[in-house]
C-alpha cells in the first residue's frame, strides 16, 4: 500500500476517535443520570444549636435542600425533651421546611434537648440518613408587674399602740430587702422627725423595727408610712429611681 493511502487511513480513524470521545464528555456533562446524586440533607435549624435566651413560645423549624415527602413523613420525626420528658406538640411539614409547635410554653431559664431523627425521605425517595441532636436554653423570667401593698399592722389612724410596735407590711408578692430604704418608707414622730430603724424581710412580709419610742400626741401614735396609704398613694411616694422591686426566682 502506498504511504500517502496508509496516511489518510490512519488520519480518518483518528478523526472518528476524537469525535465520539467529545461526544462522550459532552453526554456526561450535560446528563443528570451521570451526576452523583446529592444527599437529602438539613440545611438550617430554628433555634440553633447550644442558642441561648429562646422565647418560651417558639416552634421548631428545620430546613432541608429539598422537599419532604408527605407520605413518608411521620410524627416524631422531631421530638423535644426537657429533661428525659417528652414535650408534646404538633408536626407540621412544609415543602422544604418541617415545623414542631409545643402545645404549651416552655418554662424560663430551662435548657431543652430535641432531634430530627434519622428516616425523613424527600420527594426522590431519599433519606435522611443521621439523626441530628440539638439543645437550647429559653429566656430567663422578668416580672414586669409591681408589688402591690395588701396589709398594714397597725392600721391607718390606730389609737392605743404600744410605743415599741413595730410595723408590719405584707405585699402581694416576695420583696427584695435590698429595695427596702428610706426612700420609699418613712416613720415620723411628732415634731416630723424620721426614726430610725431596720427591715426584715420574709418573703413578701416585711417588719420595720425602730430604734426608739414612737412619741405619744394623745392616744394616737404619730406615724407617717407607705402603710397608711393606699396601694396608688405609694406608687407616687416610690421614686422612680428606688422602686420596691420583688424578689426574683
Amino acid at each position: 500500500m502506498p504511504l500517502h493511502s496508509f496516511l489518510g487511513i490512519f488520519l480518518v480513524l483518528l478523526s472518528l476517535f476524537q469525535g465520539c470521545s467529545r461526544e462522550d464528555k459532552e453526554e456526561y456533562a450535560g446528563s443528570d443520570d451521570s451526576l452523583p446524586p446529592v444527599s437529602f440533607r438539613i440545611v438550617s435549624v430554628e433555634p440553633e444549636d447550644a442558642a441561648e435566651q429562646v422565647s418560651i413560645q417558639t416552634s421548631l423549624k428545620v430546613v432541608f435542600n429539598s422537599e419532604i415527602d408527605q407520605e413518608a413523613f411521620y410524627p416524631g420525626s422531631i421530638f423535644l425533651l426537657q429533661n428525659s420528658t417528652f414535650i408534646q406538640g404538633n408536626h407540621e411539614d412544609n415543602g422544604k421546611n418541617l415545623i414542631f409547635q409545643p402545645q404549651y410554653n416552655l418554662s424560663h431559664s430551662t435548657t431543652y434537648q430535641w432531634s430530627v431523627v434519622s428516616g425523613i425521605r424527600n420527594l426522590n425517595g431519599q433519606m435522611l440518613e443521621t439523626t441530628t441532636r440539638m439543645t437550647f436554653k429559653t429566656e430567663d423570667y422578668v416580672d414586669h408587674i409591681p408589688p402591690r401593698l395588701l396589709l398594714v399592722t397597725p392600721q391607718d389612724n390606730a389609737s392605743g399602740v404600744a410605743r415599741d410596735s413595730s410595723i408590719q407590711l405584707t405585699f402581694s408578692e416576695p420583696i427584695l430587702s435590698e429595695s427596702l430604704n428610706a426612700e420609699n418608707f418613712s416613720l415620723l414622730d411628732a415634731n416630723g422627725q424620721s426614726v430610725p430603724g431596720v427591715f426584715n424581710t420574709s418573703g413578701s412580709d416585711v417588719i420595720f423595727t425602730h430604734r426608739q419610742p414612737w412619741i405619744i400626741s394623745g392616744n394616737t401614735a404619730s406615724k407617717s408610712a407607705p402603710g397608711s396609704q393606699t396601694s396608688a398613694e405609694i406608687s407616687s411616694m416610690i421614686p422612680a429611681k428606688n422602686p420596691l422591686r420583688p424578689w426574683e426566682t
